[in-house]
């Protein structure tokens, strides 16, 4: 070696000794060797700590389903406790507090132990939510009830909330995360998963993480290495050389353990700590409690960095879209217990039963709702949640009052325009009405022409290849391009990981239809005095189509879509574009609560690499300052994006489920479908005018609750503010 440094020729020179005393003496000659260098080069950086927090991560589901993570749970928790015995100075941190739950069903004498080893500061409860939930699917509730449950479990575990926000491998961060954290106890956020970014490496290691309303949480970003630490050198040299705010603190916390019930720290990691404890030109390492850490952050909270906003990774972009029943299922569920609490608000029973929201927010686990488990996990999983929703709109049934009259009830907490059979019908707030009595919206009927749909509110247009080339909103124009509403396939076909991921050169390759002479088709328009429709089918890739129906009534602003998708050619994408002339900066895409603003002008590496995302159920394109220009609205999660003006929502990909084993494995599996989506599925979307001044809905946020939320029609008699 012509650049070694002197102290690794003087290792290289004693390891010599320790072989050679191998070749003559044995062993136990060597084993003594190996001690006096320990001895000799045991003198670590004092400027310079790794902090090692044992940890066990734990996807609850993946590639197996949850019970099988109960065994694993009550199999790490029975492994970290015996080495508690061994090394007085080990710690441990449990992140998700429902895993205790199922211990203690299997093993209750094991909850005991870890009950008095959590006394003793050694056993760590953190997490603040129930799970290490996705934080960009589901909707704001669910995140928020996922903080209640797991404060109130951490309560029961540690005697106070846990000040840390624990998310290690979740995809992305919505920027609405700090304020429910903060709200739930946290102080604190960590995660590992931002150096997996595509384009650009995230700038800080430590710093202040703002959320949309100004709360703050003090972040930390290990370096290049995974949750599953096993405190090698090489690791523990990492965490010193990536710690960018080392300078502030001169420390990093280093989770050290296998996951995925591989019982977390082993003997051999033990032993391997103890030894690199204070070794030549190693950072000092040893076993510490998390907030040790977030301590040292604290002491120096002015003077981190800020990041604001959401914390958008950009990889794993399929998992906004992946596995459309599943999200339709896991959608319907929460509107369903939404309209449940709604119901029972109204009737004064208060907050309903909270057992069915746990089975609901287990569904929000990182690798469950974004579709990136297998098959065997979402067949359980997906009626499971279809029962949910069927029991409670039996209890919302019950709650409403009893009575003869013909009602109709709106959950919401606005009033709103519903189409009742030939009617449109104004329904008060979280009111039932009776409807016969109910106050009707007189409008003038809407057309439909062989071409066209108008109302007194909405007029579009199409060209005979199905795409929009007229379409304002209260006589309003909105600025679109050719080709608006056109639905193509992508071969998607992602370099790795096919569940999670979408390359950006899937975006460059769309799929042919079937022959050159196959074109589109309209149905004959229909009107019936307060709806008018008109349906196109187009032809997709080899052996796919797709039937858009675009309705108009004739008292709200908005065109509403129902893609009925025939999708019959595996690893495809299929996307709706929306062109536009609206070139701003940056695009606003919703999020479980508020909003945040992504950059769509083409060429710049972070528009480039953000081409897709998620979107809370809608995404806007405008004009600034007030935004005038466009929002389309789903029923359900959906990857989005914009840019250069193109509005584009994925409609469903057909991407390989996971497999237990390898891809090749996967394509022999007879246990399930091997490609999610393929088949027949509805897909219910709405365009609609943004940052116009809209009479019916100002937000398209509300408008995602308005228009896909349905009132409720009961026997009964009328309740509510009238």
């Amino acid at each position: 070696q012509t650049h070694a440094t002197p102290l690794m020729r003087a290792l290289l020179a004693r390891a010599a000794d320790a072989v050679d005393a191998l070749d003559h003496d044995g062993p136990a000659a060597m084993l003594g060797v190996l001690d006096s260098i320990f001895d000799e080069f045991g003198q670590g950086d004092p400027r310079f700590e790794a902090l090692l927090t044992g940890h066990a991560h734990l996807d609850l589901v993946w590639r197996w389903p949850v019970r099988t993570s109960e065994f694993k749970a009550t199999h790490t928790a029975a492994n970290v406790l015996a080495l508690m015995d061994i090394d007085p100075s080990f710690h441990f941190n449990a992140s998700q507090p429902l895993t205790l739950r199922w211990i203690e069903d299997r093993h209750p004498e094991l909850v005991e132990r870890v009950r008095a080893r959590t006394e003793e500061g050694r056993w760590e409860p953190i997490g603040v939510l129930f799970i290490e939930s996705d934080s960009q699917l589901p909707c704001g509730e669910g995140l928020v009830r996922a903080a209640l449950l797991g404060r109130r479990a951490l309560v029961e575990q540690r005697g106070t909330p846990s000040a840390l926000l624990w998310l290690p491998d979740c995809f992305g961060f919505s920027g609405c995360l700090p304020q429910i954290a903060k709200e739930a106890g946290a102080e604190h956020f960590f995660t590992t998963k931002l150096h997996w970014n595509s384009t650009s490496r995230f700038p800080y290691s430590a710093f202040r993480w703002r959320g949309v309303d100004g709360s703050e949480l003090l972040g930390f970003v290990p370096g290049d290495f995974h949750y599953n630490g096993e405190a090698t050198a090489f690791e523990i040299r990492q965490a010193a050389l990536q710690q960018r705010q080392s300078h502030l603190v001169p420390a990093s916390l280093v989770p050290t353990g296998l996951g995925d019930g591989a019982g977390g720290p082993t003997e051999e990691i033990l032993r391997r700590a103890e030894r690199l404890a204070s070794f030549a030109s190693m950072p000092r390492t040893r076993w510490a409690r998390t907030d040790e850490f977030y301590a040292r952050l604290e002491a120096v909270r002015d003077r981190l960095p800020i990041w604001s906003g959401e914390i958008y990774l950009e990889y794993h972009r399929g998992v906004h879209t992946t596995g459309r029943e599943l999200k339709s299922a896991f959608r319907a569920a929460e509107r369903a217990l939404q309209i449940e609490e709604a119901a029972a608000v109204v009737a004064g029973r208060g907050p309903i039963d909270a057992t069915p929201w746990e089975r609901l927010v287990l569904a929000q686990f990182h690798d469950d709702i974004p579709g990136s488990s297998i098959g065997e996990v979402y067949a359980e999983h997906v009626p499971q949640l279809e029962a949910l929703a069927t029991d409670a709109r039996a209890r919302t049934q019950a709650a409403l009052p009893a009575g003869d009259a013909d009602c109709i009830f709106n959950p919401l907490a606005v009033e709103r325009t519903h189409v009742d059979g030939d009617r449109v019908l104004r329904l008060p707030a979280l009111a039932g009405v009776a409807r016969s009595g109910s106050p009707e919206v007189r409008a003038t009927a809407p057309e439909a022409g062989a071409r066209s749909l108008s109302s007194d509110r909405v007029s579009i247009a199409f060209d005979d290849e199905g795409h929009l080339v007229e379409l304002s909103f209260d006589d309003t124009p909105i600025a679109i391009e050719p080709g608006f509403g056109r639905v193509l396939a992508f071969a998607d076909l992602p370099h790795a990981f096919e569940a999670w991921d979408i390359d950006r050169a899937t975006l460059d390759r769309p799929r042919g239809v079937r022959s050159p002479g196959e074109r589109v088709s309209f149905d004959a328009p229909k009107a019936n005095g307060v709806e008018a429709s008109l349906a196109v089918t187009y032809p997709l890739a080899r052996a796919s189509s797709v039937r858009a129906t675009y309705v108009v009534d004739a008292a709200s602003p908005v065109v509403r879509v129902a893609y009925e998708l025939d999708l019959e050619d595996a690893d495809t994408l299929v996307k709706a574009l929306f062109p536009t002339g609206y070139r701003s900066a940056d695009a606003r895409f919703g999020a479980p609560f508020a909003s945040a603003l992504r950059p769509q002008r083409p060429g710049l590496p972070e528009a480039e690499a953000r081409f897709e995302g998620p979107a809370a159920r809608w995404a806007a394109v405008g004009t600034p300052p007030d935004g005038r220009g466009l929002a389309v609205i789903t029923e359900a999660p959906h990857g989005m994006g914009c840019l250069d003006g193109l509005l584009h929502l994925s409609l469903a990909r057909s991407a390989l489920v996971t497999s237990i084993g390898l891809q090749d494995e996967l394509r022999r599996d007879d246990r399930g479908p091997t490609h999610f989506d393929l088949g027949v599925t509805t897909v219910r979307c709405a365009l609609a005018a943004s940052g116009h001044g809209v009479a019916w809905d100002e937000q398209p946020a509300q408008l995602a609750e308005s228009l896909f939320t349905p009132p409720v029609r009961y026997r009964g008699a009328p309740t509510g503010r009238l």
